[in-house]
């Protein structure tokens, strides 16, 4: 039996994955979505230990252990999709329909319990007699039903994420911190393991060991791996301070606000008193400047006019034709356009007059300056 370097990364990779699952369980559990991810990474250890002994070609050694705990590979696409979908809606109870999703796993260890009735060393003997270059017949069939599976719930996840890009304006006028593009790179990178899996697998049903027994997938698995339990580890905290929580928690009653306008028809608010906020709001956006406070919500804003989120989302809407984001950005870069031209902030860096202005982000300023003005902001200041 020999050692090589994707044996020493998959064992590594499954330390991690146990050690990981420890710390966020002991410490991060309080983000009800960690938990999630938690056991995401305690299953990828078994799957990967899985993934090892294939590699050293020793799955008669452990026969009983192969058979049942290749069977976690279902539960993985369900928890990443869950954990997604737990981290961007900000929920803090399990819903009972979610156990539906691992309805395929439960499944899969029934069928196999006249395997695992056997005795080890007829399990190993059924096991050797059953292979296709060195493959378990069944594995092949497992392959195949997992890349279907993973699949459907990486199209999935990338909705989630997608949708939560677009609906996060809703209700915030920052979005740096949660824009969870760590998460969106991490689920393109499951997705590129399930074609390299995909690739591996049409090879050897004709004959090829392309990457001698999935060595390429199972190093990708690997590092999909370290990049989630650490960027899950590290980002996420974010979504733990509590502005941010309970915002989350209503993201979706904000979803998608230009497609629910014909549900504030029946929301109880007269054109005389939504002419009426429009005219507040414009005036203490004026007068008061919230926005120089970058954590501003939409919620904070309805607190500060005494009114409720609903009534703001749908004045912005259907008044304005902005979301949460747009509108109170463009009081900030009106501010900082302002301050530029102005002769007692000369001696403010660009950068300075931004952050005044309530942007708390380099990157997403010199954005939205370019994208509405044409120009970066040192240009505008020359000029």
């Amino acid at each position: 039996m020999s050692i090589e370097l994707v044996d020493v990364i998959l064992l590594l990779a499954a330390v991690q994955g146990l050690l990981l699952s420890v710390l966020i369980i002991i410490r991060h559990r309080r983000l009800f979505a960690n938990r999630f991810l938690a056991i995401l990474l305690l299953v990828y250890t078994f799957m990967l230990l899985h993934l090892l002994i294939t590699e050293l070609n020793e799955m008669t050694f452990l026969p009983h252990y192969t058979v049942a705990f290749i069977g976690i590979g279902f539960v993985l696409p369900p928890l990443h999709y869950l954990y997604a979908k737990y981290l961007v809606y900000g929920t803090k109870k399990w819903e009972n329909k979610d156990w539906l999703h691992f309805l395929l796993p439960m499944l899969y260890e029934v069928c196999q319990l006249p395997l695992l009735l056997k005795s080890s060393e007829q399990l190993a003997l059924y096991m050797r007699q059953h292979q296709i270059l060195d493959v378990p017949v069944f594995s092949v069939v497992y392959n195949w039903i997992i890349i279907f599976q993973a699949s459907i719930y990486m199209y999935y996840t990338f909705r989630v994420l997608y949708k939560y890009v677009y609906d996060i304006k809703n209700v915030f006028s920052s979005i740096e911190k949660i824009r969870l593009n760590w998460l969106l790179m991490n689920t393109k990178i499951m997705t590129l393991f399930l074609i390299i899996f995909a690739t591996e697998n049409v090879f050897l049903l004709n004959g090829i060991n392309l990457t001698n027994n999935f060595t390429l997938s199972s190093a990708l698995l690997a590092i999909y791996v370290y990049a989630l339990g650490y960027m899950g580890l590290i980002k996420s905290e974010v979504f733990k301070g509590p502005a941010i929580a309970s915002t989350l928690s209503q993201l979706s009653e904000f979803s998608d606000p230009y497609a629910e306008i014909k549900k504030y028809e029946k929301s109880g608010l007269s054109e005389e008193k939504a002419d009426r906020i429009h005219e507040e709001l414009i005036r203490y956006m004026q007068t008061d400047e919230p926005f120089i406070n970058s954590d501003l919500t939409l919620n904070q804003l309805a607190r500060l006019l005494k009114i409720s989120p609903h009534n703001l989302s749908q004045v912005l809407n259907t008044r304005l034709n902005l979301n949460f984001f747009d509108f109170v950005n463009q009081y900030r870069l009106d501010k900082v356009k302002k301050d530029l031209m102005d002769p007692q902030y000369q001696h403010l860096t660009v950068l300075a007059i931004a952050f005044n202005a309530g942007f708390n982000s380099k990157s997403s300023f010199n954005t939205i300056f370019k994208k509405q003005t044409g120009q970066t902001p040192s240009q505008y200041r020359q000029n």
